[in-house]
């Protein structure tokens, strides 16, 4: 299997609820050994999916993988502009908010934090209650996990964990029909 039905199955796998809208981003690791492309691979993807504000950028390089985000734009900016989120971002070190000033500082202080920041759950479209109540309790004591642990709204991140696969479902289903990603996209 090539280079590029190979990285579909990722996206596919890993980045469907972002790819269609429901989910502001998702990160991705890809090892250089199955991925030396990777800079061509995103740079090819970007000009295709931007027009649909989907982004993928690589948020740090490590020595044998990169851990590349995903990202729906507009549903990135319109968590990050949230006034809550942006207390919160601005208490964890985050200038003045904008969405590329916001995603340079996480890659900052992915780089050079041993622990991955708490607040990359906002990037990722985790409530703040449940960050901040994974944060108090040091991650125990939480109601239910999934894509995250829940600490606040039980049924409604059981019903977003829900769409999330059944979106994964899809477009896995679509991909073994032969469709690339940006066929499935573009039916969107």
């Amino acid at each position: 299997m090539n280079t590029f039905k190979n990285f579909e199955k990722i996206l596919a796998l890993h980045c469907s609820p972002t790819l269609v809208g429901i989910k502001p981003s998702n990160l991705i690791s890809c090892y250089k050994k199955h991925y030396s492309n990777i800079p061509y691979l995103i740079k090819t993807y970007n000009t295709v999916l931007n027009k649909k504000n989907i982004f993928l950028e690589i948020l740090c390089e490590y020595k044998s993988y990169y851990l590349i985000l995903v990202y729906n734009k507009n549903l990135l900016n319109s968590i990050l502009m949230n006034p809550s989120c942006q207390g919160f971002l601005k208490l964890n070190g985050y200038p003045d908010i904008n969405i590329l000033d916001a995603i340079n500082t996480l890659k900052h202080k992915v780089l050079n934090i041993n622990n991955f920041p708490h607040e990359i759950g906002l990037f990722l479209g985790y409530p703040l209650d449940d960050i901040i109540g994974f944060i108090e309790n040091k991650g125990q004591s939480y109601k239910f996990y999934g894509y995250w642990k829940v600490y606040s709204n039980e049924e409604y991140a059981k019903s977003l964990f829900n769409q999330y696969d059944k979106c994964r479902e899809s477009f896995v289903s679509k991909l073994l029909l032969g469709n690339s990603i940006m066929d499935i996209i573009n039916v969107i």
